[in-house]
């Protein structure tokens, strides 16, 4: 077991360094690059903007240099510069991660909150039609990835009612309104873990009720 995870535990940079070239050529594969976006947005083309653009951001040098630097800004921690929002990459990030936080912590209260009393209600009403619907919409919410309800969510209400239901961020200086925007994308994240947890609740208990000390 040791050696396994040793194995694995070597096998981590060359698997980051492999991603990271495929990454990198991807991104180079794509038509254009940063000066082209910059300097040809209004319909008209700026040579000299480009060169300059594409100078400030080592476009003009080699693809292995350019993967180099690149490659060691990331382990600086520099994640490089948005020429078109004009703004760091970290400053954007981490303008973004409490949001992210509050999302992700609610998502984990709202996993338990829905799959343990979902499991307990399938184990007590083992092979009844309630244990079968709940134990489908558990592999449904395992199986379906999360992005995929939450386009669906968005667009078929927009689509058939006109109703709108993701609204713009609204923060802490209005808490109902900020619960009720956040309440959406965490209860949405929180149906695969859901669906996990309710199986094993309910595998649980009905080894627990099936127990001679039960009976």
């Amino acid at each position: 077991m040791q050696a396994y995870i040793i194995r694995r535990l070597i096998m981590v940079p060359m698997t980051l360094f492999i991603i990271s070239v495929i990454v990198f050529i991807f991104m180079r594969a794509v038509p254009g690059d940063a000066g082209v976006a910059k300097c040809g947005a209004a319909g008209s083309f700026d040579q000299k903007c480009f060169e300059v653009v594409r100078q400030e951001l080592g476009l003009d040098k080699p693809k292995i240099t350019q993967y180099w630097m690149w490659f060691s800004d990331i382990f600086k921690g520099d994640l490089g510069f948005s020429p078109l929002q004009r703004i760091h990459i970290n400053d954007e990030i981490w303008g973004r991660v409490w949001n992210t936080f509050q999302i992700g912590i609610l998502s984990l209260v709202f996993t338990v909150l829905i799959g343990i009393p979902i499991g307990a209600i399938s184990a007590i009403r083992s092979g009844k039609l309630v244990d079968y619907v709940l134990r489908f919409f558990a592999i449904l919410g395992i199986s379906v990835p999360n992005f995929w309800i939450a386009t669906l969510i968005i667009f078929l209400p927009a689509y058939f009612w006109q109703i709108r239901v993701a609204p713009d961020w609204v923060g802490w200086e209005e808490p109902l309104m900020h619960l009720r925007v956040v309440a959406l994308p965490a209860i949405i994240l929180s149906l695969s873990g859901a669906g996990a947890i309710a199986r094993i609740a309910r595998s649980s208990m009905l080894e627990v009720l099936r127990s001679d000390f039960v009976r």
